[in-house]
């Protein structure tokens, strides 16, 4: 993220996104540029402890939002609830990161979020999944994995309707 500077500022200049999602970052406590973006309110989760990415929010300034404390740090997500304002209704927003070695105890984890998180609101999610064994136009796979997370995934999507 770090040689993406200017390009992240020029590209929040011109479109002003309302919701602005990063994942792998890999910023941390010295990181060597300022991360705040004119306009925008900062939410962030560095990976310090361990290697790893780290993701971040961006919320376009005037939009009435509050980061949600979910799950115990092992899935690297960021959760950012927004109340739009021109129907009042609450948007739970996620940035999240799968690493492409991550285990199934992780992939359940963050399902299990995802669902206790999620479940009484709309939902936006963005961020890397790491699955490229996934045709996700079509919903089918051929690894094990892959064929777990994806019947997760439908799962939730097809409760949610």
């Amino acid at each position: 993220m770090k040689n993406k500077e200017e390009e992240l500022e020029a590209l929040a200049r011109s479109q002003r996104f309302d919701i602005i999602g990063i994942s792998e970052t890999w910023w941390d406590e010295f990181c060597d540029w300022s991360a705040l973006l004119d306009g925008y309110r900062l939410f962030r989760t560095d990976r310090q402890s361990r290697r790893s990415k780290g993701v971040a929010m961006y919320v376009i300034e005037g939009l009435e939002c509050m980061e949600v404390t979910a799950g115990n740090g092992t899935v690297e997500n960021l959760w950012v609830k927004i109340k739009w304002q021109t129907n009042n209704a609450d948007v739970i927003v996620e940035v999240y990161y799968r690493p492409s070695s991550q285990d199934d105890h992780a992939n359940e984890l963050f399902f299990e979020e995802l669902r206790d998180t999620s479940k009484s609101t709309a939902l936006v999610l963005m961020g890397d999944l790491n699955l490229p064994e996934i045709n996700w136009e079509h919903y089918t796979t051929d690894t094990t994995q892959a064929i777990r997370f994806l019947k997760n995934w439908m799962t939730i999507l097809w409760n949610r309707f």
